[in-house]
């Protein structure tokens, strides 16, 4: 069971701080009390029982460390998952899970390597805990299980700096949530030597006591609703401060804070004209906008305005001659879409540019670029922060921390930047490039000798006097260096892929949460060795076992690329065998010959046994025609298993249906193939000599969900009564993954195009950088023609989801496909490496299974590329080859593909020929030559249903909802069926279907192929 709060409550339960409003004690935007709400009716919330939370304040600086009991009052296993978002500038840096009644700290692991893991082990039905970076500062917990009645603890900690007001006085903001508690416990040190407390409110009557070097208070208490949140303001701080720590390895890091000069105040500036750029996607629905148009009316001087709205595209410009009718518009604007921050119109020196977005593109796949003279203003929790700072120049405006006059100000008037730090002694320095919109200057760094004298070099008229840093005045500590490295994990943050391995470096040392470092909880001994990842170092019996069986386990390991290209081998050689000759057996054995058979529970191929005269090749398993039900088909005379094998005899029905019908035996697509080759490459199939061919014809099913939201949208005629009928649906169904892909398969079929993108593409809005939802996404844009825009989502899953070979298979595909339509050497040589990559790489799951599938998509490509007219170097050609073994192209007449989005779910295909027999899970081989790929139970698929020569008539498409072992409650399962006809040859089509399937045991009509052989010749 997942559970979201995807708002700012989740910082209560996560024990991360919002930032304060000025001036204090009023917080910024309150959060709304955590509720932790189930998706599916009939369960109830998992409760919160008690909440221990313990604060440091160093300086500007604090670390907060919440330990949450979780209680599942359902009687089913749940998996929880809690998103929530970080203040500016923090990042988580401790977390821990209990595992048999004790906590286990968690150990920094590479992102990915930490996502396979905790799936992995999910799916094993143990003990994992996860917590990870997803975009901006939106962070997201994973734990599993959650068993029925019993409670499970999470230790979560976090470093953040701390807000402050006008007067230079910093506070430390903490939500409380509004649930009853168990117990509620706090503890909070001030590091200080100011004689005058710290004023604390939200905990009673409370109150900082002086304790050595420190301010302390603590509270306890059973039974507690709280109704109030803590809020701890600070002494106004002086002008200039240094703050020096001692980490326990002796290392010195300082942290110094400046504040503007009052003059820079009397400064004044009226803008003529201001170009405002205004993100309305769906991401900013819930953004405090009354504050963003408290802005644009305060602008001094009555300018003009002209105004972009961008969604997943820009729209039109509009012109406003004063603030007031700009902001009667933005009232009525309605927030939908995607967002695309890419396009951003020239900047003119005599206007002023302002950007109100979150800074989230979901949309353009493109790294930040440099706004040159742009403002970005942000006013959510939810956002991108560093990346606009990054993109705009340092600057960025933040509406949760500004009043309206300071943000005013600041957009009038650019901050001074700290240009360096001058001085010997330091290293390291975080801070250069930034300003002072925060209201103070925040450098950090280490120093290396015994005292160094530096000077903030700032640009402007602003001089800074010299500061002197002595390592004999640190304090012992954390904090700051923790802060350094987070500061650094920010700046780095934006180019995540590009600093990979410093953020590896930084998470390491620092125990730091970044997009390249994950903190990960395993339980026993097996699972670290299995993900070869050390326990931490509390755990010293723990690790020094690990040592060992890791030196077993690297021997074991050697192999296993070659152990995979071997079994690929066995099992792409059966494969082209069957597609050489599919037939069960020859006519020679005559119609009362039982030959025995043996089948490779891998594979599902069989292989005659008895010493007979077979055929060459594999021969099908072959049951009787009345078993088309969901059991397994019982085969008369099974032997007992030998070699992992299962031996048995043809039924006794089967032999009576070929006695009546001997030509079953002797049917064209059993005879032996051709020894020439065509253009495509492997032997010709008999049906495929020139006007030969038969003809297909393939007939899709629409899908037409029964919900009422599309009711009205069919109904209306013009593009724009359709928006208002789809922004009229939106209002109940905002959180429906399912409401857009129905809303948009509507509008696309009535050639609304712009609306129908738009809309679909609030899929990558709904749950940020949610894999699922992006594949469903592509697949669609994919089959709506938008290859462009699905490819850079399939790079996005791949990025996500890399331990899954179907991200790269279907990034290969629509590479494929693009490159085939535009004659693009590029995405067809990509194409090859990821086809190469799937096919060759052994995956954790289904490795040769799926396999095949590569193998036979990157030979099919390679035939394609070899029957085109190329100018000359143009030709595409693999970096690196298929081995020879490999390289045979298995060209049809019905190939028929099947994927879906949910994980640890079963769905299966089946397909109907025209002689009534079905293929399916169970009865993979048709006496016609029919094949269904092995049955993948566990997620994703790919399932496929092959056929090389078709005998005439209609094959019924269908898809089967068999079952789900996810232990979260998900939505329907979204399915993508392809059905090719003349697979792997020049007259190849394709079809697209996508669907959905929420109903275990339900079979649902796709469509269907028919064949009508090719007309005999006078």
């Amino acid at each position: 069971m997942k559970f979201l709060v995807q708002s700012a409550a989740a910082l209560a339960l996560a024990a991360a701080v919002a930032t304060a409003q000025k001036p204090f004690p009023a917080p910024p935007l309150r959060p709304e009390p955590p509720v932790l709400t189930v998706a599916a009716p009939g369960n109830d919330p998992v409760e919160l029982r008690s909440l221990d939370l313990r604060a440091t304040v160093r300086g500007l600086y604090a670390t907060v460390e919440t330990t949450l009991v979780f209680h599942n009052p359902n009687d089913r296993v749940l998996e929880g998952e809690l998103v929530f978002p970080l203040p500016d500038g923090a990042a988580v840096c401790g977390y821990a899970l209990d595992i048999d009644g004790a906590l286990v700290p968690g150990v920094v692991v590479p992102k990915e390597k930490a996502r396979v893991a905790f799936e992995t082990e999910v799916r094993r039905g143990v003990d994992p805990g996860l917590v990870e970076a997803v975009r901006g500062n939106v962070h997201r917990t994973r734990v599993y299980p959650l068993p029925p009645n019993v409670d499970r603890t999470i230790r979560l900690s976090y470093v953040t700096p701390l807000p402050t007001d006008a007067d230079g006085a910093p506070a430390l903001f903490l939500p409380m949530p509004r649930t009853p508690l168990a117990s509620r416990a706090v503890s909070i040190d001030v590091v200080n030597d100011n004689p005058a407390p710290p004023s604390l409110s939200g905990l009673g009557d409370a109150r900082f006591a002086r304790a050595e070097s420190r301010w302390h208070v603590e509270s306890s208490e059973m039974d507690v609703a709280p109704a109030d949140d803590l809020l701890v303001a600070l002494p106004p701080l002086p002008p200039v401060t240094a703050d020096l720590e001692q980490t326990p390895d002796g290392r010195t890091y300082f942290a110094i804070s400046l504040v503007p000069p009052a003059s820079w105040s009397l400064l004044t500036r009226h803008p003529h004209h201001v170009l405002v750029l205004w993100d309305a996607s769906a991401s900013r629905t819930a953004a405090p906008h009354d504050r963003e148009y408290a802005l644009l009316s305060a602008l001094p001087g009555s300018p003009s305005f002209t105004l972009h709205v961008l969604r997943d595209t820009h729209e039109k410009p509009i012109d406003f001659p004063n603030a007031d009718a700009l902001v009667a518009h933005l009232k009525k604007l309605d927030y939908d879409g995607g967002t695309d921050l890419s396009w951003t119109p020239k900047h003119r020196a005599d206007n002023l540019t302002l950007l109100f977005t979150d800074g989230l593109d979901t949309l353009s796949g493109a790294a930040p670029r440099k706004l040159r003279g742009v403002i970005p203003v942000v006013s959510q929790t939810d956002a991108d922060r560093e990346s606009l700072r990054q993109a705009c120049n340092g600057r960025l405006i933040d509406l949760q921390t500004s009043t309206t006059e300071d943000a005013v100000h600041a957009a009038l008037f650019p901050p001074a930047v700290l240009n360096s730090l001058d001085g010997d002694g330091i290293a390291s320095v975080e801070g250069i490039g930034r300003d002072f919109s925060g209201g103070r200057l925040r450098i950090l760094g280490e120093l290396t000798a015994p005292e160094a004298t530096v000077t903030p070099v700032v640009g402007g008229l602003l001089s800074v006097a010299p500061i002197t840093l002595r390592r004999a005045d640190a304090r012992p500590g954390t904090t700051l260096s923790t802060a350094w490295a987070a500061s650094r994990v920010a700046t780095l943050s934006p180019r995540a892929d590009d600093h990979a391995d410093e953020l590896l470096a930084l998470g390491r040392a620092h125990s730091l949460v970044s997009p390249a470092t994950s903190l990960l909880v395993l339980d026993t001994l097996d699972q670290w060795v299995r993900h070869e990842i050390e326990p931490p170092a509390v755990l010293p019996e723990l690790r020094a076992a690990w040592q060992a069986a890791m030196d077993k386990k690297r021997e074991s390991d050697a192999s296993a690329v070659s152990s995979h290209i071997d079994a690929l081998g066995n099992t792409w050689r059966r494969h082209v065998e069957w597609w050489t000759d599919p037939a069960p057996f020859s006519p020679a054995h005559g119609n009362n010959h039982r030959p025995v058979y043996r089948q490779d529970p891998e594979t599902g191929f069989v292989e005659a046994t008895d010493g007979a005269a077979h055929r060459p090749g594999l021969v099908r398993r072959l049951f009787s025609r009345s078993a088309r039900n969901d059991s397994a088909p019982a085969a008369a005379g099974m032997a007992a298993p030998a070699d992992g094998m299962v031996a048995y005899e043809a039924d006794d029905s089967l032999q009576a249906m070929i006695a009546e019908h001997p030509e079953i035996l002797s049917m064209t697509n059993g005879g032996p193939a051709e020894e020439d080759s065509d253009s495509f490459g492997g032997p010709a199939p008999a049906d495929a000599s020139a006007g030969s061919a038969p003809v297909a014809r393939v007939t899709i099913k629409p899908w037409t969900p029964d919900v009422p939201y599309l009711a009205a949208l069919r109904r209306a005629r013009t593009p724009a009564t359709r928006l208002k009928a789809y922004l009229k649906a939106r209002a109940d169904w905002s959180a429906s993954p399912a409401f857009y892909l129905d809303c948009a398969d509507l509008l696309y079929t009535k050639g609304d195009t712009a609306l129908a993108r738009r809309v679909l593409s609030n899929l990558a809005e709904l749950r940020i950088d949610d894999p699922a939802l992006l594949r469903v996404f592509a697949w669609r844009l994919r089959q709506a023609g938008e290859l462009d825009l699905a490819v850079v989502q399939l790079r996005r899953v791949a990025r996500l989801r890399p331990e899954d070979p179907q991200s790269f298979r279907d990034l290969a595909l629509v590479l494929a496909e693009r490159g085939q339509a535009n004659h693009s050497r590029a995405d067809i040589e990509e194409a090859f490496a990821l086809f190469r990559k799937v096919a060759l790489t052994p995956w954790q799951r289904h490795p040769t299974v799926i396999a095949v599938f590569a193998l036979e998509e990157h030979n099919a490509l390679a035939a394609w590329v070899d029957a085109q007219q190329w100018p000359d170097g143009a030709k595409p050609a693999p970096a690196e080859p298929l081995p020879e073994p490999f390289r045979t192209n298995l060209n049809l007449d019905v190939r028929i593909v099947m994927s879906w989005d949910a994980d640890s779910t079963d769905m299966d295909l089946h397909v109907v020929e025209p002689s009534e027999e079905e293929c399916f899970y169970s009865h993979r081989h048709t006496l016609s030559g029919g094949y269904l790929s092995p049955d993948i139970t566990d997620g994703y698929g790919p399932e496929e249903y092959l056929l090389r020569n078709a005998p005439g008539g209609d094959y019924a498409i269908r898809a089967k909802y068999f079952a789900s072992h996810q232990q979260s409650i998900v939505g329907p399962a979204t399915l993508t069926v392809d059905v090719f006809t003349h697979w792997g040859r020049p007259s190849q089509t394709r079809q697209t279907l996508t669907l959905r399937l929420d109903k275990a045991k339900d079979i649902t009509p796709i469509g269907s192929v028919t064949f009508t052989p090719p007309a005999t010749p006078k």
